[in-house]
């Protein structure tokens, strides 16, 4: 079963990238939906080296935050206004024992063609430097495991790099259980994710309705921001909030049910929706164009 659900998500995935290899170097790949080009390109060129990057925590399976990233980080074309990105290197994390992190270096380069006109554009490659450093790191918590996390260790981390966007034969990925530490992979991670949202100041939720039936989640929402004393906001992004319908009370409730009256307070449903580009409110674009210039005070 688990095979046949990885192998569903891959052939159903529109979002492509063969990875870091030498062969495409510059390739430029816009595959997939840009608004997830746009979360990565928003998120980065609004920081600098010294930013602390925000969690990404997820319960998808898939590589399309790993394969939007190199599409943005490979071959795309910059200026002094558009697209430039002043990390000049970053770290990914899963925080899984069995993976190691990850050191990429952005390259701002200019390419010359045959004209030798020079065209300026983006690299990506693993990097070899001490992992001691300081830098922005990037932590992907994929709760629920992914397509290209292997069941057991790789030997050489940067050839792991290079394969990043490709899934493995048999992945890790747990499927909807109850006792979701039901294997020791998890563990570390699911730590992790505790820990992020205990001391986070701003909390996004994008498209998650926390159903019913998802009690561990309740329990796990509920213990990770119990002890949460600098939470300002608790955003929550979805196109049911913003009808007037049975289902958007029976979501509002669900949410409440798992605060405290404080942080309850301090849940906002209906995200500002003021000048802004699209109408589909509660979406992921939604949320990626109050990013774009930070119009809702959502993270920096």
């Amino acid at each position: 079963m688990k095979v046949a659900i990885a192998r569903t998500i891959e052939l159903t995935c529109s979002t492509t990238h063969p990875g870091t290899n030498n062969k495409n170097t510059y390739h430029l790949n816009e595959t997939g939906d840009q608004v997830y080009r746009d979360f990565w390109k928003f998120l980065l060129t609004s920081a600098n080296k010294y930013t602390r990057l925000p969690t990404i925590i997820t319960f998808n399976y898939d590589l399309v935050f790993e394969r939007s990233l190199h599409q943005l980080l490979i071959g795309t074309y910059f200026n002094q206004i558009n697209n430039l990105i002043l990390i000049e290197k970053f770290r990914l994390n899963y925080h899984v024992h069995n993976i190691p992190s990850i050191v990429y270096e952005i390259e701002n380069s200019v390419f010359y063609g045959a004209e030798m006109r020079g065209i300026h554009g983006k690299i990506l490659k693993p990097s070899k430097i001490n992992q001691d450093i300081s830098m922005p790191d990037i932590d992907i918590l994929k709760l629920h495991g992914s397509l290209n996390f292997p069941k057991k260790a790789e030997r050489d981390p940067v050839e792991f790099a290079y394969n990043i966007t490709k899934p493995v034969e048999s992945p890790f990925i747990l499927p909807p259980v109850f006792n979701k530490m039901s294997s020791d992979i998890p563990t570390k991670m699911w730590k992790v994710a505790m820990r992020k949202l205990s001391e986070a100041k701003n909390i996004i939720v994008v498209g998650y309705i926390l159903p019913k039936t998802d009690i561990y989640m309740q329990y796990f929402l509920k213990a990770a921001l119990g002890p949460n004393l600098n939470l300002n906001n608790i955003f929550v992004f979805d196109p049911i909030l913003y009808t007037d319908s049975p289902a958007r009370k029976a979501m509002m409730d669900r949410y409440k049910s798992c605060f405290t009256e404080n942080l309850i307070n301090r849940i906002i449903f209906n995200p500002d929706s003021r000048n802004i580009r699209t109408t589909q409110y509660g979406t992921t674009k939604h949320f990626v164009d109050l990013l774009e210039n930070n119009k809702a005070g959502l993270i920096f």
